[in-house]
């Protein structure tokens, strides 16, 4: 179980080692940053389900699921994963978003 969830973050260093390579460009296969905070959250509140076994599906298919209900594709994922890599102060400001998402999230859930 645990190793799927490694599987993930490997995909995305991967992509991210290949973006090196990439030209640098953003376009409108590059999710926004506001779009790109709400994956990235939908997507470690998943592996959070997955680790503490609330999801029924415990497999990486789960993290397709995300994407189809942002309506992005794989495609456009990766090149997101790609662009924000070659742009580590927009990944950083992404990630703070993110981390202050979660813990609204963690909030909410407490007050429950």
């Amino acid at each position: 179980m645990a190793h799927l969830n490694y599987k993930f973050f490997y995909i995305l260093i991967l992509l991210a080692m290949v973006a090196c390579n990439a030209p640098d460009v953003a376009s409108n296969y590059v999710l926004t940053q506001d779009k790109y905070v709400k994956v990235l959250t939908d997507c470690y509140l998943a592996e959070s389900a997955i680790i503490l076994n609330l999801k029924p599906n415990k497999d990486s298919t789960y993290y397709f699921q995300v994407l189809k209900e942002h309506q992005i594709s794989t495609a456009q994922f990766d090149s997101t994963v790609a662009y924000y890599a070659r742009h580590p102060k927009l990944l950083k400001t992404v990630y703070k978003n993110v981390l202050n998402n979660l813990n609204a999230h963690n909030a909410n859930y407490q007050k429950k």
